[in-house]
């Protein structure tokens, strides 16, 4: 191709912005050209309708109207627009991308995959209608993965009354003997919901398979032997949690610490 691919980076946590801004125009300054950026996705979508992308680098997780949600509209209406999903998710979510072939990149960003996702985008726009219909292959199947129908309230129980606690109030949730007590600002409370349900519908971060924490009160975060963790947090209490050693890599990577 002789034009260079015109690319829109969308994703509202800046420094994972502009680090993939940076390797693309450190390593692709030749064949990429970075035409624009949003942060959430009613600008991607104004962007997309101003500058028209060859493609689009898309966050799934954002406020408001999601990655997902943007690519389906971008779908009916810029069908020439390639996009490629960007996505902190863990390996059984990837399995999903795979299954529909569709392009990803995983943070933190790796040089050698961004590499392949640029062949891929330069030597592949081509093959637009193979293309279109993995996007709605993936539009269709990729909910099964993500949190459906959120949380506002989370109901508890206590003495025979329902409780309905904000997530943003709750520290984090405990399972033992199968009962799943819920620690937050008004208190304990327990709840008939497991930790599973909690976890589908909350984004909140598995430390243990005992433990599901509200990553906003995570306070500090102490390494221990062995490649695992225990992390601190901000409450009353300054509560102490284990974190496994496979979750201490996904802590590391969702706080970005190398």
């Amino acid at each position: 191709m002789n034009s260079k691919l015109r690319a829109l980076i969308v994703d509202d946590e800046i420094p994972s912005r502009k680090e993939l801004i940076y390797l693309l125009e450190e390593n692709f300054r030749e064949k990429v050209e970075i035409i624009g950026e949003a942060d959430h996705g009613w600008a991607a979508l104004e962007q997309i309708n101003l500058l028209k992308p060859h493609c689009v680098f898309l966050d799934i997780q954002m406020p408001g109207i999601n990655g997902l949600d943007v690519a389906q509209i971008v779908h009916k209406s810029h069908r020439e627009v390639a996009i490629v999903f960007i996505t902190a998710f863990d390996e059984y979510a990837i399995n999903a991308f795979e299954f529909n072939a569709i392009d990803y990149l995983v943070k933190p960003f790796s040089i050698q995959r961004l590499t392949k996702t640029v062949i891929r985008l330069t030597e592949e726009r081509c093959e637009y209608l193979v293309y279109y219909k993995k996007i709605e292959d993936l539009l269709s199947n990729i909910n099964n993965v993500l949190p459906q129908n959120a949380f506002q309230q989370v109901p508890c129980e206590d003495n025979g009354r329902i409780y309905l606690v904000k997530p943003s109030e709750i520290f984090y949730c405990n399972a033992e003997e199968g009962k799943v007590t819920i620690y937050c600002k008004k208190g304990k409370y327990k709840t008939f919901l497991n930790l599973q349900e909690l976890e589908n519908r909350l984004a909140f971060f598995r430390a243990h398979r005992s433990y599901l924490v509200n990553p906003d009160y995570i306070k500090v975060i102490e390494p221990l032997f062995h490649g695992c963790c225990q992390i601190t947090l901000d409450d009353d209490t300054k509560t102490t949690i284990p974190v496994s050693r496979i979750q201490t890599r996904r802590l590391k990577e969702v706080f970005r610490i190398r």
